[in-house]
């Protein structure tokens, strides 16, 4: 675009002098100028039109990402609802933890990483005695990391989980909201 501007404002300034050569030369100039300015206007459409398909190619595979994330964390606080989970769906909720943090930023997005780690760690305390050991209303969990036991009454217990799935969910809120602000920037 800048070298048809600068052919155009050659041919304004050579068109005010009176000289043979210069007439030749700007007759010829007419008859290229036209072509050259329509291969600019054909270069700047194609540029146009790759960078808009770009963005479009951008924001549907971030869509689809953002729908795949939903639905793995919806699908794992489905099955780890109740503070526990059953025996038969261990390795799926594991499956789904990991599709999760390595679905996330872990850099711009460390408060929501954070949070399922937690609850993870605390969903996946083992339970002692293939269930969750209960003494005179306190509930014993051993811990897979360090192997101590950790006692709660069942109130303590509900109160934690509450507050950990609580965190899970407002982080990831905040996380698929600043993802849907990015797409409609990106898509203008």
């Amino acid at each position: 675009m800048f070298f048809v501007l600068l052919l155009l404002l050659i041919y304004l300034f050579l068109s005010c002098k009176e000289d043979t050569r210069t007439y030749y030369f700007l007759s010829n100039l007419k008859i290229i100028l036209p072509a050259l300015i329509t291969a600019a206007g054909v270069f700047e459409g194609f540029n146009i039109n790759r960078k808009k398909s770009f963005k479009e190619i951008v924001t549907k595979e971030r869509i689809k990402w953002l729908h795949r994330l939903q639905n793995n964390l919806s699908e794992y606080l489905k099955l780890t609802r109740n503070g526990k989970i059953k025996r038969e769906d261990e390795d799926k909720v594991t499956e789904l933890y990991y599709k999760i943090i390595f679905n996330i930023n872990h850099d711009d997005d460390i408060e929501a990483l954070d949070a399922i780690k937690n609850y993870n760690k605390y969903i996946f305390a083992k339970e002692l005695n293939k269930d969750i050991l209960i003494k005179e209303g306190i509930i014993e969990i051993e811990s897979i990391e360090i192997y101590e036991v950790k006692k709660y009454t069942y109130y303590e217990y509900i109160k934690n989980y509450e507050k950990l799935r609580s965190k899970v969910e407002i982080s990831f809120t905040k996380l698929f909201k600043g993802v849907w602000e990015k797409i409609k920037n990106e898509a203008d």
